[in-house]
């Protein structure tokens, strides 16, 4: 069986078992580009050397080869904005973080929480390429992001069963806790948690954050609730019995989920 990972919990993993990359099948691409632009440049100076003293007659052959590069170069952006994007699943609506692909949620958002713009982008991850869209809110020291996604080459792999089975808001999901210390290199790797942060989440020495997954039958499409909260560590003493009431209590009372049918 493969075990499905989406973006968040992709980081997690890399900062607990030190085993897998965070690196989107983008950051592999651009990584290719940068190899491939120093091998050219450093074509480009013999020619250069070579041919001195007839640089004017070489002139439109540089010149092409420079276009190439920057068409090559802009190919490799790893992000499109929501005004390009080709798919967005999940948005704001009258109060709700609402999702529009194959699992029809809507989530109310809880008081005292500040709406971050849903944001779209694709990546890979066990070496699977997907649409993903999240759509976020966020308090001083909580988070809730909702990740909309589908695997694209059809291959039908996502499956959570191998988490633990639980019910939320009366709905059927399976769940993994995790507790992360999240530096600057991890976050800098992990397009959501980045853009959470840029966008007003300081998530500072630590964060503890409960995942639920939700995916279809033909596992093509998901859903995952991400409810997080700062911690000062992740030390038995922090994440103990009396914080762990506390954080269960506050998720009961912040998560409001409905299908929608």
């Amino acid at each position: 069986m493969q075990i499905a990972t989406f973006p968040f919990e992709a980081t997690l993993m890399e900062a607990q078992m030190k085993k897998q990359s965070i690196v989107s099948g983008w950051q592999t691409f651009d990584l290719k580009i940068v190899t491939f632009t120093s091998i050219l440049l450093s074509y480009i100076k013999i020619i250069m050397k070579l041919y001195k003293s007839n640089l004017k007659s070489l002139s439109p052959f540089l010149l092409a080869i420079s276009f190439f590069l920057i068409s090559t170069i802009s190919i490799a952006q790893n992000k499109k904005s929501d005004e390009d994007s080709e798919f967005s699943y999940a948005k704001f609506e009258n109060g709700y973080i609402v999702t529009t692909h194959a699992i029809k949620y809507s989530l109310k958002i809880p008081q005292g929480f500040s709406e971050i713009a849903p944001y779209n982008f694709q990546a890979v991850f066990n070496k699977h390429p997907f649409n993903v869209s999240i759509a976020t809110v966020i308090s001083e020291k909580n988070f809730i992001m909702v990740s909309a996604e589908k695997v694209t080459d059809s291959s039908g792999f996502l499956d959570y069963s191998y988490y633990k089975p639980v019910r939320l808001s009366g709905l059927d999901f399976y769940m993994k806790d995790d507790c992360v210390e999240l530096t600057e290199e991890i976050i800098e790797q992990a397009t959501d948690i980045k853009y959470i942060k840029e966008n007003g989440f300081d998530f500072g020495p630590a964060v503890y954050i409960r995942h639920f997954y939700k995916n279809t039958t033909d596992g093509t499409y998901e859903y995952v609730l991400n409810y997080g909260e700062l911690v000062c560590d992740c030390s038995d003493k922090t994440i103990d019995n009396k914080f762990m009431e506390e954080f269960n209590k506050k998720l009961i009372n912040n998560i409001d989920l409905t299908i929608i049918k």
